[in-house]
């Protein structure tokens, strides 16, 4: 347990700038998100899974590309390490925009709960599951390395 915890203190020591980098990437993301979201769908009456996927796609594209560039800074070799990275994010939020679709279509238009608060709670499940799927998964050779140098000081 002591050297979880050291280990965990020094990552974030050695990290923390990224991290804030992510926690203020991701609330941009979000407010793009929600805010597109209820200007199509209770401003302009557009359908809300339209909307939702609408607001998904200009969020993620700004989240890649925020990510790519001010996030993690990455600076690929070349087009195919970059399709490849960016294959990989698209593929991870599909992911986590089939279970937000499938919060909406349960709270919203099955058991007619308000919209609004719906997506609020389906955002926290989303930013929850890319978190740790970027964690995990897209970064893992990233944290890898971080570990490894947590281990080795």
């Amino acid at each position: 347990m002591r050297k979880l915890l050291n280990w965990g203190i020094c990552f974030l020591k050695s990290n923390w700038s990224e991290i804030l980098r992510y926690f203020f990437t991701g609330v941009c993301t979000t407010a793009i998100n929600a805010f597109l979201f209820w200007l199509m769908g209770s401003r302009l009456g557009i359908n809300v899974h339209v909307s939702n996927v609408t607001a998904w796609i200009a969020s993620t594209l700004f989240a890649f590309f925020s990510n790519c560039l001010f996030v993690f800074r990455m600076r690929p070799e070349n087009g195919g390490v970059f399709l490849r990275f960016m294959a990989l994010f698209f593929g991870e939020r599909l992911f986590t925009l089939g279970v937000e679709e499938l919060i909406l279509y349960v709270f919203i238009t099955l058991l007619s709960l308000p919209k609004m608060p719906v997506k609020f709670a389906a955002i926290l499940v989303v930013i929850a599951l890319n978190y740790l799927i970027s964690k995990f998964v897209i970064f893992k050779k990233r944290e890898q390395s971080a570990a490894e140098e947590c281990h080795d000081g």
